[in-house]
């Protein structure tokens, strides 16, 4: 029964629209309820056929050769085989101008270095003179220009471009005509940057400098002191061999960086000289790593050995007093002096003294000289546990510790069997 009325209202509100005249339900009888049903209908049958009609007349138009932009001027025949029509079956020959440009060629450099600008002309003809504007998609544009549709947008009415590619790659920018009805024609040619070639293009100006390609630098050698005093400053200069002719840059890293640094992966700056300056404030083996990188992104290192020497070690001094007695008291001051070997040291580098610990999970950092062949710690006079080498360095994973003041002492195991024990350390795990 709800379906019925729901139809009943859908009749009425067609009838309405189309004119049909509506009499009160109540006043009507089933005859002309039935009538007026059919007249609704045949309206509905009517409005078909004339959208029918209209969509044909349309096809039609599509199908007249004067409607339609032809690629090229010249001659065209069509066969007109529509239904409805007058000529339905038979053939007819047109001559039109399509009004279309044509892009006979590119004018520019196929091959480029990165960062080098090049030059590139667009050299197109239209048969109809109507005004005509240019742009160009280079290949190189972000992700996001991509996306969001927003190359290749802006034309001008120059035909020639200039542009720099900053990546090592070989490209292939679209160059784009429109005419002034809006229609587009665009061209394709391959440009190699970074590397030498040639393909695409005719035409070819690039610039005669050097072309630079991917293979990689070497680092032939290191130039500087492997032994300075503490606070001495050294000087030292990267020397390279550059076969792809690409510009370098370079970098160090000395070994005396914050623990937290290297924990991080913070990797070092890089300058376009290749000569440092450093000064080591402490005594101990460095392992500075050198490195060269070119504009390819290709990264070559070298680490060389650095000992650092605290001179204030050299002698050990020590007073005996000799006292003899005879009629008369005699006080004889003897000094003697013991050399020390300056090369041999171990230290706890990290943590600091009197460093406050906010973690319960800590490396300790210990470092040694040449003679060691092996590294024990002992943490507030506890039995010696043994550390873990790495990186130029002895570690001790510090795990689970209480808070409170903490004591450090570390033993350097020497080729001959004997022992070299470091300062105490103290810190405050907080």
């Amino acid at each position: 029964m709800k379906n019925m009325k729901k139809i009943g209202k859908l009749f009425l509100i067609i009838a309405i629209s189309i004119g049909i005249p509506v009499l009160a339900a109540n006043a009507m009888t089933q005859a002309e309820r039935t009538a007026q049903i059919n007249t609704i209908k045949a309206k509905i049958a009517e409005l078909e056929q004339q959208i029918k009609t209209a969509k044909a007349n349309e096809a039609k138009t599509s199908q007249d050769p004067y409607s339609l932009f032809l690629a090229n001027p010249g001659q065209y025949t069509k066969n007109n085989s529509a239904t409805g029509t007058t000529n339905t079956g038979t053939s007819s020959t047109l001559s039109t101008n399509s009004g279309y440009a044509t892009i006979t060629g590119i004018s520019g450099p196929t091959s480029i270095n990165i960062n080098q600008p090049g030059t590139w002309t667009i050299n197109a003809i239209n048969s109809s003179n109507t005004p005509l504007t240019y742009t160009v998609s280079w290949g190189d544009e972000s992700f996001v220009d991509g996306f969001f549709g927003r190359t290749a947008q802006t034309y001008t009415t120059s035909p020639t471009f200039t542009h720099t590619y900053a990546k090592a790659k070989t490209y292939s920018p679209k160059f784009i005509v429109k005419d002034s009805a809006g229609r587009l024609v665009n061209s394709y040619i391959t440009i190699v940057v970074g590397e030498a070639g040639s393909q695409g293009s005719t035409n070819n100006n690039s610039s005669s400098t050097s072309i630079q390609t991917s293979a990689p630098p070497t680092i032939s050698s290191v130039s500087g002191p492997t032994s300075l005093n503490m606070n001495e400053a050294g000087s030292w200069t990267i020397n390279t061999t550059n076969p792809g002719n690409g510009q370098l840059t370079y970098a160090v890293t000395w070994g005396d960086e914050p623990f937290l640094e290297g924990f991080f992966g913070k990797g070092p700056t890089y300058a376009s000289s290749p000569t440092y300056s450093h000064t080591y404030t402490k005594a101990g083996n460095y392992f500075a790593k050198f490195s060269v990188k070119d504009n390819f992104g290709n990264a070559i290192n070298k680490s060389q050995t650095i000992t650092i020497i605290n001179p204030e070690a050299i002698t050990n001094t020590t007073n005996t007093n000799t006292t003899t007695n005879t009629n008369t008291n005699t006080n004889t001051n003897t000094t003697k002096t013991k050399l020390t070997n300056t090369l041999e040291y171990v230290v706890v580098d990290y943590p600091k003294n009197l460093e406050n610990i906010t973690s319960r999970h800590y490396s300790v950092r210990i470092g040694t000289s040449n003679d060691c062949t092996g590294v024990d710690i002992s943490v507030n006079d506890q039995p010696w546990q043994p550390c873990r080498h790495a990186v130029g360095y002895w570690w001790f994973d510090w795990n689970n510790f209480q808070t409170g003041t903490h004591q450090l002492v570390a033993r350097l195991h020497k080729r001959n069997g004997e022992y070299l024990i470091s300062k105490r350390r103290r810190c405050k795990a907080v």
